[in-house]
């Protein structure tokens, strides 16, 4: 397993510098295809759409106006996009403009994509979007693992020491699998092991992490593991904490173990880490 067809998300944020930087060493690495997309969510529909729902209303200069505009800013972050491809010798790139929904629109090109790599929400650049939680909900819709990129720091490495956030879920599962190819090229990799309730002497086995970290070594990959409280606050705060400690560069967890309601309402371990991530985080659902 590899990744060969990266899909990267450009939007205007600031910080989108990372975000291709990450796809670039990436797309280095696994000799892969890196196809830029660039969504437009317009502020009006279409102009048929607006003659049916308002006879008469008459502003179609204002919507052709910020199309214009939108193309205009596309064409600029396009060229930036194809420079650095350019620079780095990756030959093997596409641009993609669509206008439409920023969910729908990624998960229906991240189905056509091995890895889809896009950036952490700043709350401070709402250029870059405005939904946290809109990189997980990627990863739902699409089946796609998501790599986030965050908005502050510099990272030079992505998963040379990896941490693996496991609760024998499957969503966890499908994390661990998406994430194999980077897991495989680590030089560490650590699997923080945490209760998933009143099933986890079920869930783990008599030894928790015992069964992972076997998985794993099967794949060439040697593991250390912790354990971590139970809880979803007290995981998430773990998480972060241990993700200091280790130095590590890349967390693989699964997105919404917990209906995404719930998530949001309780302050799940998901919507956590996508507010206070401090390195890159592969996501899958």
């Amino acid at each position: 397993m590899t990744y060969k067809t990266l899909l990267v998300a450009v939007t205007n944020s600031r910080h989108r510098r990372a975000v291709l930087d990450s796809a670039a060493m990436l797309a280095e690495a696994f000799d892969a295809h890196v196809t830029g997309i660039d969504v437009f969510s317009p502020r009006y529909p279409s102009p048929a759409a607006v003659a049916a729902e308002y006879p008469g209303w008459n502003n179609i200069s204002q919507m052709r106006e910020e199309m214009e505009a939108a193309e205009k800013q596309a064409e600029q972050r396009k060229q930036e996009f194809t420079s650095m491809m350019d620079s780095e010798g990756l030959r093997r790139s596409e641009w993609r403009f669509v206008v439409g929904d920023p969910l729908e629109t990624l998960a229906l090109h991240a189905r056509y994509a091995d890895l889809v790599i896009t950036g952490q929400v700043d709350p401070d650049d709402p250029a870059g979007g405005t939904n946290p939680d809109l990189p997980a909900r990627v990863a739902m819709a699409s089946a796609r693992p998501v790599l986030v990129i965050p908005y502050a720091g510099t990272f030079p490495t992505v998963g040379r020491h990896a941490l693996v956030a496991w609760n024998a879920t499957r969503e966890a599962t499908r994390a661990v699998q998406e994430a194999l190819p980077l897991l495989q090229r680590a030089e560490s990799v650590r699997v923080a092991v945490f209760q998933n309730g009143r099933d986890f002497a079920t869930a783990h086995g008599e030894e928790p992490g015992a069964d992972i970290a076997l998985y794993l070594s099967r794949h060439g990959i040697k593991v250390e593991t912790s354990r971590l409280p139970a809880g979803d606050i007290a995981v998430g705060d773990a998480l972060l904490s241990l993700m200091a400690d280790t130095g590590t560069d890349l967390l693989c967890m699964g997105a919404y173990g917990h209906s995404r309601l719930r998530e949001i309402a309780l302050g799940g371990v998901t919507h956590d880490i996508l507010r206070h991530m401090t390195a890159p985080v592969l996501m899958a659902h």
